[in-house]
């Protein structure tokens, strides 16, 4: 196994010097993540891929290097599909030949869904940062000369196709008790039996929480009964997508072991804490079902698929409670070598949600909730860079996959939201966007506000509709049919509260439509984002 693992020490270690124990910094790798646990539709699936993906990620790495009679093993970090550990090794080949096992093991475990790369790189107590870059250019490598073998399943047209992968079924199994047997690979089989294993995963850990609380209900088996717990739009769902905010910038400048494993525990445990104590706030059981489900949970990623209606009220509270939850931990922290470093770290998250309904082919809502979640981080990295944002509050970004037959975000904005505007110059001309996306926490709390206060006030669906059409009409005819469909609702109350709505947005005296951006060829409406978030509150 000698030069599987390329030692990118800058010094050449003798084997003459090897008789002392050595520390190396491992770092391990899950590669192909998400098309492992999304690569089918099926929420039983989905939910199995997670739970055994946890259990190799969290559990099992450790366990098998710490099982090595010639190594000791410290975990600092395991979680999102990677993992930092310091091992001490007699000898470089044993720790070659154990993490040579490891990629075998985990293999097996998934049975060939998904592969490990590892790289590792002498430990420096001192120097965690450039310990930590040498061992992730020896992973590079790793995954560039040893990728995974995975088991690669092609279909000869004789044999039958798995029904939720379309690879080589091997087995049939029944996803319900009085289902019929369903033809399945290995894979696909495997993440169905972790799926229904209800002592496993996130859904365990769900279901505790829910116990703790006092809640008595059941976990969804698939799409349908979460949109079915849709109250406001029945058979509406929302995917949410949350990530952390410049982790990789605040990792790469970390240089004690100590202060890692801190960093990244907090941000987990919080993560994990505020997504549970958001579902069970804005959830609620619909016909003893809670209508959510958590498919991705480790590190700063967070999947959760969920009734429509709740999506941005949950996006609301899982940002504030995971910054809140940060803060709590890291103002607690009793070791005064800890605390300095950590003075002025503040942690955020940004989000993206993507509604669809139940049917919505679930890889169409992930790959808009990704495109969503670039969008809301590279707004705020623009809003931070210009200075017109200083707070480091989290972005939001959202998007109605069923209104529009592209399937991605950006051709749907700018092929059916995006309008010619005026001519400023005769080789410039203003467009006019029927949006205003993506949002700061504080500015979709705003919209989400505003949007109960229109319905609160009594205006009919109809005046609702007619006002969100205005802006499609263009700058002058839309502000005409504004003006017409605003006179006439039915009294001052409901005017008020659409004209605080648009003035709390930058349009002019709140009664003119458009917001004018100075620095930018674009004016822009809120109005159709008011209207649309507003399909999803429940009317009384």
């Amino acid at each position: 196994m000698r030069g599987v693992f390329p030692d990118t020490d800058t010094h050449i270690i003798m084997e003459s010097k090897m008789d002392d124990k050595r520390k190396y910094l491992v770092v391990v790798d899950i590669p192909g993540i998400k098309e492992y646990v999304f690569g089918t539709d099926r929420l039983v699936e989905i939910r199995g891929a997670s739970a055994l993906l946890k259990r190799v990620n969290e559990v099992s790495i450790y366990k098998h290097l710490s099982d090595c009679g010639n190594l000791s093993t410290i975990q600092v970090f395991a979680g999102g599909g990677s993992g930092h550990f310091i091992v001490e090794a007699q000898k470089r080949g044993d720790l070659e030949d154990a993490l040579s096992k490891l990629k075998t093991h985990v293999l097996k475990e998934s049975r060939g869904g998904f592969g490990l790369v590892c790289g590792f790189a002498e430990y420096f107590e001192d120097k965690y940062d450039e310990s930590l870059r040498k061992a992730l250019i020896s992973l590079e490598q790793d995954k560039d000369e040893n990728p995974p073998c995975y088991n690669l399943s092609v279909h000869t047209g004789f044999i039958r196709e798995c029904e939720s992968c379309s690879g080589e079924a091997n087995t049939f199994k029944k996803y319900h008790k009085d289902d019929d047997a369903h033809a399945l690979c290995s894979i696909c089989a495997q993440k169905l039996k972790s799926g229904q294993d209800k002592e496993s995963g996130l859904g365990k850990e769900l279901s505790s929480f829910l116990k703790n609380k006092g809640i008595d209900c059941g976990l969804p088996t698939d799409f349908e009964e979460i949109g079915n717990g849709c109250l406001a739009k029945s058979g509406y769902t929302a995917l949410v997508y949350a990530d952390g905010n410049d982790l990789g910038k605040t990792f790469r400048n970390i240089k004690t072991q100590k202060l890692y494993h801190f960093i990244s525990k907090t941000v987990e445990e919080s993560l994990r804490v505020a997504c549970m104590e958001a579902i069970i706030e804005v959830c609620k059981p619909v016909e003893n079902v809670l209508p959510a489900s958590i498919l991705l949970l480790g590190g700063d990623d967070l999947l959760v698929y969920l009734a429509a209606d709740t999506a941005i009220p949950f996006a609301i509270s899982v940002a504030k409670k995971f910054g809140e939850e940060a803060s709590k931990r890291i103002n607690a922290i009793d070791d005064s070598s800890l605390t300095e470093q950590l003075a002025n770290l503040s942690l955020t998250i940004s989000l993206g949600i993507s509604f669809g309904k139940s049917h919505t082919p679930f890889s169409i809502m992930l790959n808009q909730a990704e495109e969503l979640l670039r969008s809301a981080k590279k707004t705020r990295r623009n809003k931070i860079d210009s200075q017109m944002d200083s707070t480091n509050q989290p972005y939001i970004d959202y998007h109605l996959a069923s209104n529009f037959n592209q399937i991605d975000v950006k051709s749907s904005r700018l092929n059916h939201l995006t309008l010619c505007g005026n001519y400023v110059a005769p080789s410039k001309q203003r467009y006019l966007r029927l949006y205003q996306k993506p949002y700061s926490l504080k500015e979709l709390e705003t919209l989400w506000d505003s949007a109960k206060s229109l319905l609160k006030s009594g205006i009919s669906s109809t005046k609702i509709r007619q006002l969100g059409y205005a802006p499609t009409l263009g700058k002058i005819n839309g502000i005409i049919e504004y003006l017409y469909t605003f006179t006439r609702l039915k009294n001052d109350e409901q005017r008020r509260m659409v004209a605080d709505a648009l003035s709390k947005f930058g349009c002019k005296n709140g009664t003119i439509l458009w917001r004018e951006h100075e620095n930018s060829l674009y004016d822009s409406t809120i109005l159709m984002d008011l209207v649309e978030i507003a399909e999803f509150i429940k009317k009384n």
